[in-house]
Order: structure tokens, then C-alpha cells, then sequence
């Protein structure tokens, strides 16, 4: 019988499972560290490409911002006026009343202007007495400052024209 003493193996070639699932774990590890870092660069650049967004839309909408800013604006002085306009004409309102209350008889109106506080008025009454009543009614009428007679011409009736100047609507929130 023959012994064989020098130790050997069976096959020239041996696999050694230890050695694979190191070189495989750190094959893993790497491969995860690569990652990782590509990651986290592009975490790093997505908050630059961001804020480069934002400022492309910012730059878009600050002229549309500017424009309804002007809209606003206009908006709020359009309010203001028809708040203005809406007390002129319950002042005016209150001015046309009162008119309709020291107008006497058989003395008419043949044109009214009102600009600001003064009232002018071309009209025609059937006698003098008439034009000084409704003199002396304006005269006592607390919406009135002051009256001007500017022209009076006498004919079959007399034609005048009046300028009435109003007191100030602060003075007439009775």
C-alpha cells in the first residue's frame, strides 16, 4: 500500500469563502460611500438650482407685482373720489332742497351752476318784490354765506342773475 505524506489537496484551485465576502462587503461599502456622496451632491445643487428658480419666477412676477400694486392704488383713489362725489351729491341734494323752500312764487330758475361752494343762478321774476324775497330767504337760509346780485335788467319781468356763495359742508352737519 502506498501512503501519500505530503499534504495535499485534492484540487489545485481552492475557494476561500471568507476572503469573497470581505472583497464583497467592501466592494458594498464603496459602492455605498459613491452614492452617498453623489447624493449629497446633489443635494448641495438642488438648493442652488432653487434659489436660481425663485429668482427667475421672482423677476417674472415683480412687474405683475408693480402692476397690481397701481391697481390697488388706482382702485383706492376711484373709492375715494365716489365717496367724495357720493357726499357732494347729498350736499347737493340738500342744496337743491332747500332752494325748492326759498324760491317764492312766480320767480323762476333759468339756469343753476354749481361748482365748489358758489351757486350761480340766472333767472327771472314777475316783479322786483319777488328777487328781494328770495334774496332775503337765501339770506336766512343756513346752507348760505353770501349773495351777489350781478345783473338786473328790467323789462316786462325782471331778469337777474345771483351768485351764492355756501357756507363750508362742515358748517351745514346740523
Amino acid at each position: 500500500m502506498r501512503v501519500n505524506l505530503v499534504p495535499g489537496s485534492e484540487s489545485v484551485f481552492t475557494v476561500n469563502w471568507f476572503q469573497i465576502i470581505i472583497v464583497i462587503s467592501f466592494i458594498i461599502i464603496l459602492l455605498s460611500l459613491g452614492i452617498n456622496f453623489y447624493l449629497t451632491h446633489l443635494e448641495v445643487k438642488s438648493p442652488e438650482n432653487s434659489i436660481i428658480e425663485i429668482n427667475n419666477q421672482l423677476m417674472i412676477f415683480r412687474p405683475q407685482k408693480n402692476q397690481y400694486l397701481r391697481t390697488e392704488n388706482k382702485i383706492k383713489e376711484i373709492e375715494l373720489f365716489l365717496k367724495k362725489r357720493a357726499e357732494q351729491q347729498k350736499y347737493f341734494a340738500q342744496i337743491l332742497e332747500e332752494m325748492g323752500f326759498v324760491v317764492p312764487e312766480r320767480v323762476t330758475f333759468v339756469t343753476l351752476s354749481y361748482s365748489g361752494n358758489t351757486i350761480l343762478i340766472s333767472g327771472k321774476a314777475a316783479h322786483t318784490s319777488g328777487l328781494t324775497s328770495l334774496m332775503n330767504n337765501l339770506n336766512r337760509s343756513p346752507l348760505v354765506e353770501s349773495i351777489n346780485l350781478h345783473s338786473l335788467s328790467q323789462q316786462d319781468n325782471v331778469n337777474f342773475q345771483l351768485e351764492i356763495n355756501l357756507k363750508g359742508r362742515e358748517h351745514n352737519a346740523e
